[in-house]
């Protein structure tokens, strides 16, 4: 299961919004912002980045003087994590949810200091960060008593005793983190959490804590449907096709933009493989591929699906290194259609497929591809 992107060392920093009281109220939430910062500064409201959805701007004000107060309305009804930074002051950005009507920051820029009124939950999640932040600076500073007694010559059992202190240390990490994720009142804070955790392989501790968050936050969307996604992914690991299983089609763009259905290859025996224009041990396999379609032309078809969300990067070696057969590419990677369809759970992979769209053999390497297609292909 692809890895998340969980460890979140977010400093304490920013806040602010606009406008006057005069307008008619509208459905959402509040936040009313006391900003100093230097004299000419934009503040921006944004959503908070998670997973695979980049932060998104929601609204800014310029600050006129160094000090000054800003309103902004988030039309939301579901509560949410966002954060507010400063243009002009580098110095991060704080985070908060909007989890009531109106909540009241104080944001000077300039020290950075922030505080923050009406939001339970805004507190819950900074103690969540502070606490990670300082236990991180704990394993930092054993990790690096480790390298000095390596450098120094240490004995053995001095080295075994700091690295058993350093792994106590990320275990005593991992655990904070999964007990307040699991007890955690808030379902906003409850996903930052969530994505801060690295399960690794067990995939049966990680079904059990998804279903069992899932059931104490039914009415929240985003975790129900990272329930689902979960789900599915684990799906991928626990299923796989076989030889003699019907093989599904995909559809997804190829190189000169067009988009191609795999059903096409139907009737005919076709090698499709999946790769990465960052996956240097799929190199050998393309050559391999090429090495095929000359020796053999007519006989077999074959198309590459790039699990890949760096298209520019794929457009550039297909074309550097002219790999003329189909080539397709899925930029959600272990999201998108070609994983959750083909049920791959690495690169590179392959199968080989018969006339009647039927799996004739999988996993090939460079080295075996000519003698099994040879065999196989009639």
């Amino acid at each position: 299961m692809m890895s998340k992107i969980k460890v979140l060392f977010l400093t304490v920093g920013i806040f602010a919004a606009l406008l006057c009281s005069c307008r008619k109220e509208k459905p959402g939430k509040t936040v009313d912002v006391k900003a100093l910062t230097v004299y000419g500064d934009t503040i921006y409201l944004e959503s908070a980045p998670f997973e695979d959805n980049p932060s998104k701007k929601i609204d800014s004000a310029i600050i006129v003087n160094n000090q000054q107060q800003v309103v902004w309305h988030v039309p939301i009804s579901d509560e949410a994590i966002y954060k507010i930074r400063s243009k002009k002051m580098n110095k991060g950005s704080y985070l908060f949810v909007a989890d009531s009507g109106t909540i009241a920051i104080d944001a000077n820029f300039m020290s950075p200091v922030f505080k923050s009124k009406g939001s339970p939950a805004t507190a819950v999640l900074n103690k969540f960060l502070t606490d990670r932040i300082n236990m991180a600076e704990s394993g930092r500073q054993i990790s690096r008593v480790s390298d000095s007694l390596l450098k120094a010559g240490a004995s053995k059992a001095k080295l075994d005793s700091v690295k058993n202190a350093l792994n106590q240390s990320l275990s005593a990490y991992f655990d904070y983190s999964l007990k307040f994720a699991d007890t955690v009142r808030s379902p906003a804070v409850f996903l930052l959490a969530y994505y801060s955790i690295e399960f690794g392989a067990d995939r049966a501790k990680l079904k059990a804590f998804i279903l069992k968050s899932a059931a104490r936050f039914p009415k929240y969307p985003a975790i129900q449907k990272l329930k689902n996604d979960e789900l599915a992914t684990m799906k991928i690991y626990e299923e796989e096709y076989e030889v003699g299983d019907k093989l599904p089609a995909i559809t997804l763009p190829d190189q000169n933009g067009f988009t191609i259905n795999t059903s096409s290859y139907n009737g005919s025996y076709y090698l499709i493989d999946f790769w990465s224009s960052w996956c240097t041990q799929c190199l050998p396999f393309k050559e391999a591929e090429r090495n095929l379609l000359e020796k053999i032309p007519g006989k077999i078809k074959v198309v590459s699906v790039a699990i890949d969300s760096e298209k520019e990067d794929w457009s550039k070696m297909v074309f550097a290194n002219q790999y003329t057969w189909p080539q397709l590419i899925d930029v959600a990677m272990w999201k998108g259609t070609a994983v959750q369809t083909m049920k791959i759970d690495s690169i590179p992979f392959n199968f080989l497929v018969g006339p009647d769209g039927k799996v004739i053999a999988k996993a090939l390497n460079a080295h075996n591809l000519e003698s099994t297609v040879m065999a196989k292909v009639k």
